[in-house]
């Protein structure tokens, strides 16, 4: 991830962090970490279930974004901006497991009428 987009994403001044603190840096890794599982539950999502599952799964999501930021005293918009990730993360990853169940049924397709 380039620093400046990090810095952007988990700028001090928004979350509170001082420079030169150890907990900072983990906080952003966290917040990486954070982010990527959730575009991989969102993939889980995508390869199993229809579109209507994003509904319960985002409001899920906004709904840990938001006790998370106000059990740690976030800022408003540090958690609007944590809302706002998490859920694009589910739906990003919900549609690359679409696109991958798409691509594995048409090379199921294909072997099936290939040995027919």
């Amino acid at each position: 991830m380039p620093p400046a987009f990090e810095s952007a994403l988990c700028d001090s001044q928004i979350n509170g962090i001082v420079e030169g603190d150890p907990v900072g840096k983990r906080a952003n890794t966290m917040a990486l970490e954070i982010v990527i599982i959730h575009f991989l539950a969102g993939a889980a999502l995508g390869l199993r279930f229809k579109v209507m599952i994003l509904v319960p799964a985002l409001i899920l999501t906004m709904l840990f974004a938001a006790i998370v930021g106000v059990t740690r005293g976030d800022q408003f918009w540090s958690i609007a901006v944590a809302m706002i990730l998490l859920g694009t993360a589910i739906q990003v990853g919900y549609l690359a497991g679409i696109l991958i169940r798409a691509k594995i049924a048409s090379v199921r397709a294909q072997r099936t009428a290939v040995t027919m």
